[in-house]
């Protein structure tokens, strides 16, 4: 039987996953690694990003751990340097900053909108930019971000997110426009609700069955089911899949539920 690590073509490969702790990020981390990939964890956390670096070592691959503020175009540049003069090349990057700071349209601040566009796109932008520039010399490389369910629909309180990820959105796929001929592919995941440590509170609540509710497959997401899909776009199993929104939501973005008494499937 073939090995996974090679049905994947990840076997030896170098990833970069910036944001790493727990939920998408250590999850991303994880199926990298367990493919094969030697991964450079970077987190603003120094302990998160060394939690993730011996995560990868327990799984049999190797890893790296940065820290710094990936708002610092700076210091990401030197994230991808570091990366590839360990490594010798960088095959894939996975972004996965984000925080939703809510607040109404009406009640939004310049702090509440610059906020949000500094933690869910500048640090994927300026991946995106190092990671590009040392892909295009070796002539491959996927960078994946990720984006959100809000950058496609509206929530109440979600503006500046919403505006933010969808921003992401275009960037990537005029990056996708741009490096395709070199050999770059850029791509999207956009996950609906899905139960990280910060909104665990959803499971088994009143709250989350409401979400649960609304959603075609009646459940939340997990961080496993994102970071397999980053595992198929940094893989070579993806390799004529560029500029696309990769929607993991359980069916939630194309639901539209008429408002009858009584939903039933036939």
């Amino acid at each position: 039987m073939m090995a996974q690590t090679d049905v994947l073509g990840l076997d030896g490969a170098a990833a970069i996953v910036l944001g790493v702790g727990p939920g998408m990020g250590l999850e991303t981390v994880r199926v990298l690694a367990s493919a094969g990939a030697r991964v450079t964890c970077v987190d603003l956390q120094e302990d998160i990003a060394e939690s993730a670096k011996e995560l990868a070592a327990e799984l049999g691959s190797e890893g790296m751990a940065l820290t710094g503020d990936a708002t610092d175009r700076s210091f990401v540049d030197s994230v991808v340097e570091q990366s590839v003069s360990r490594w010798g090349r960088l095959d894939s990057s996975v972004s996965i900053i984000g925080r939703n700071q809510l607040a109404t349209l009406e009640e939004s601040t310049d702090e509440n909108w610059t906020s949000n566009w500094d933690i869910n796109l500048r640090p994927p932008l300026l991946l995106t930019q190092a990671s590009a520039k040392a892909m295009k010399k070796q002539g491959s490389g996927s960078i994946v971000v990720i984006t959100s369910i809000n950058g496609t629909l509206s929530s109440p309180r979600a503006a500046a997110y919403g505006a933010a990820k969808a921003g992401l959105v275009s960037m990537m796929r005029t990056a996708a426009v741009e490096f395709g001929r070199s050999g770059v592919r850029v791509n999207a995941i956009s996950p609906g609700v899905v139960l990280t440590p910060r909104i665990s509170f959803l499971a088994g609540s009143e709250e989350g069955a409401q979400f649960e509710a609304r959603i075609p497959m009646g459940r939340l997401g997990s961080p496993h089911e994102i970071a397999n899909t980053a595992l198929f776009l940094a893989s070579p199993m993806s390799s004529y899949v560029t500029g696309q929104v990769i929607g993991v939501d359980g069916g939630a973005s194309v639901a539209y539920q008429l408002p009858t008494p009584e939903w039933k499937q036939h």
